[in-house]
């Protein structure tokens, strides 16, 4: 995983299933949607949208397991 803070919350993620999308803020970004308040978490990759598809796609695979 390339951003550190997106990995201390995969065990969020996946427990409370929530959903994540490719965003394009600031350039590239991961956004979690949360519920309880309804929000989402934007983790940027300024830049770098090889790296976001990289942690993209290793959240995919987490997440169905």
């Amino acid at each position: 995983m390339n951003n550190k803070e997106l990995k201390t919350m995969i065990p969020s993620i996946i427990e409370n299933k929530l959903k994540f999308y490719k965003g394009n803020i600031s350039g590239n970004s991961i956004e979690i949607e949360e519920h309880e308040p309804d929000s989402f978490t934007s983790f940027i990759y300024y830049e770098s949208d090889i790296r976001r598809d990289e942690d993209f796609l290793e959240l995919e695979k987490l997440t169905k397991l």
